[in-house]
């Protein structure tokens, strides 16, 4: 998570981009689960990865 935090994700950017990686596609529920979020703060998250294309 660090090296992604130096690259300049927040530490729930790095969760959730880490997360997606790790499961592939899956919901956003199982993604925010996977990386300790609650499914709101999910799809912030996804929303602000997508705008950045990261996800």
């Amino acid at each position: 998570m660090r090296e992604l935090e130096e690259l300049g994700f927040s530490e729930n950017e790095a969760r959730i981009y880490a997360a997606n990686l790790e499961l592939g596609p899956s919901t956003v529920a199982d993604i925010a689960r996977k990386a300790g979020v609650n499914r709101t703060t999910g799809y912030n998250i996804l929303e602000v990865l997508v705008a950045k294309r990261m996800a």
